[in-house]
């Protein structure tokens, strides 16, 4: 199926290429010279080397392509649909790029599995961990809270005495 898949793409690729040649306008031009490049997103929970290129033999097929392949999380993924709109993984790798090692869930309370009557109120006495966020006014503060909630934290818009942790 990889073959047929990159087959494809090799066809579509010559087919936009002349498509473009033929329309191509210098206001197309980036600041070096040259047409930018397509890009993609590439999600992956990471736990693994970054090499995408030998990872995935289509993805290293459509870098030589020309698409610039863009490796982001899942908590960029969330971040971004949250806020409704795109930020540049590049801004903190940590936060929104694939990581070599894994996430991992943080321990439920002991109570918190007694805490299951759907009572907001009570879910949230029942987590062992009560997190707050300050400090933070750009995507890494949305990236953040992204991140508490995926491992099992649970956020708080504003610092109370039943928080166990400040982020600042």
């Amino acid at each position: 199926i990889f073959e047929a898949v990159k087959t494809d793409l090799k066809k579509h690729a010559a087919h936009k290429k002349r498509m473009e040649d033929d329309s191509f306008d210098a206001n197309d031009m980036d600041d070096e010279g040259s047409k930018p490049n397509k890009k993609f997103y590439v999600v992956s929970t990471g736990g693994y080397h970054l090499d995408h290129a030998n990872f995935c033999p289509l993805l290293s097929d459509l870098e030589k392509l020309g698409v610039d392949i863009i490796p982001v999380n899942p908590i960029w993924v969330l971040t971004c649909a949250s806020e409704e709109t795109e930020c540049d993984p590049a801004m903190y790798p940590l936060l929104f790029q694939p990581q070599t090692w894994p996430y991992r869930l943080l321990p439920p309370s002991n109570s918190a599995s007694s805490a299951t009557d759907g009572n907001p109120a009570t879910a949230e006495e029942g987590r062992r961990f009560l997190i707050s966020v300050t400090g933070f006014v750009d995507m890494s503060r949305y990236g953040i809270i992204q991140l508490l909630k995926s491992i099992g934290a649970t956020y708080t818009d504003s610092l109370r005495a039943k928080n166990t942790h400040l982020i600042c």
